[in-house]
């Protein structure tokens, strides 16, 4: 074990009977290998603790990389998730728009047309508006309440990106919070 061969353990034992003596041997050789034991036993405890710190802090290596890595998915997610009604909702608006222009191009073209109609009737001396003016007059009320139809709807549309704008920034802030008493902990 330490270099020591057969003839040094000889020479360790004749010195060790001349010094102790026979009636004193006995007891030196119990006392000196409860010694060995329990320094062995102490190395083995030193090693075992060692060994188990060393797998603790590896442990919580890949806990943290875990956790990071969970952090960024949902984060991920969220921001997929909060960019959906944003989609939605700038669909929804740009068909909004082109319903709006489309129905506002029809009902300027149709008003032009019932304004040469009504001032050719006017010159004519007849009062009486045509029928296809009533139906225009008609339209054009409808057009105006689908206007105002489609401005609450961007107001909605609006209202609801803020909602979904301050949610997200709430759970941002409630994953840092925690995060960050994680890693205070």
């Amino acid at each position: 074990m330490f270099g020591v061969g057969i003839f040094e353990i000889l020479v360790i034992l004749i010195v060790a009977v001349i010094f102790l003596g026979p009636d004193k041997l006995p007891q030196a050789a119990v006392d000196i290998a409860k010694f060995m034991r329990a320094l062995r036993k102490t190395i083995n405890d030193a090693k075992e603790t060692f060994d188990n710190e060393v797998r603790l802090s590896e442990l919580k290596k890949e806990a943290l990389s875990y956790k990071e890595t969970l952090t960024k998915d949902i984060t991920q997610s969220v921001d997929s998730l909060t960019s959906i009604p944003k989609d939605l909702t700038n669909e929804i608006t740009k068909s909004l728009d082109e319903v709006d222009s489309s129905t506002s191009k029809n009902v300027d073209s149709q008003k032009t047309e019932s304004q040469k109609t009504e001032s050719i009737e006017a010159q004519n001396g007849e009062i009486q508006k045509s029928p296809e003016t009533l139906a225009l007059e008609s339209l054009n009320f409808q057009s105006e309440a689908i206007d105002k139809e489609i401005a609450e709807l961007n107001k909605q549309a609006q209202q609801e990106n803020e909602e979904n704008e301050t949610n997200h920034n709430d759970k941002n802030l409630s994953a840092q919070n925690t995060q960050d008493s994680n890693n205070k902990a």
